[in-house]
This record gives structure tokens, C-alpha cells and sequence, in this order.
């Protein structure tokens, strides 16, 4: 009886650490996809970045150059993004 009792408790010990295991990447999972949805890009965003990029190669003078990138500010959810920089 007392090997059983032992055993259920060293049981549920494993269980607790698993699920503790669990809710953590579940979290990070959760955290990633958040990222991953917050910076990911248009297909019209992509068709640009290509279109700039063969331009670029073609000796067009590059028209990235007087474009930046906002900081993301610490309270904004939103991620950074590009603005023309006048």
C-alpha cells in the first residue's frame, strides 16, 4: 500500500512537470505565430521588394534610399514600418 501511494505521488509529480512543460511551449508556439503573423509581409509588399531589387540590379538608382523604418514604440502593439523619409 505504501509503495502504491509513493508511486502516485512521484506519478503526479511527473504530471505536474509535464504539463508545466507543456504550457510553455504552448507559449512560446503562441509567441512565434504572434511574430510571425505581426512581421510577416503582403504579396503586394513582396512583388515591390522584388521590383526594386531587379531595378537595383538594372543600375536604376535605388529608391529605397529615402525610405526608413519607424522604431516600434514601447506601448505600440503595432510592428515597425517603413515611411518616406522627407
Amino acid at each position: 500500500m505504501t509503495e502504491l501511494r509513493k508511486n502516485r505521488e512521484a506519478t503526479g509529480k511527473q504530471a505536474d512537470s509535464l504539463r508545466d512543460s507543456l504550457a510553455g511551449v504552448r507559449a512560446r508556439h503562441s509567441t512565434l505565430t504572434q511574430i510571425l503573423n505581426d512581421h510577416s509581409y503582403t504579396g503586394e509588399a513582396v512583388q515591390k521588394l522584388f521590383a526594386a531589387n531587379e531595378r537595383t540590379a538594372a543600375g536604376i538608382s535605388e529608391p529605397s534610399a529615402c525610405w526608413r523604418i519607424t522604431p516600434r514604440c514601447r506601448n505600440n502593439t503595432n510592428p515597425p514600418r517603413a515611411v518616406h523619409a522627407r
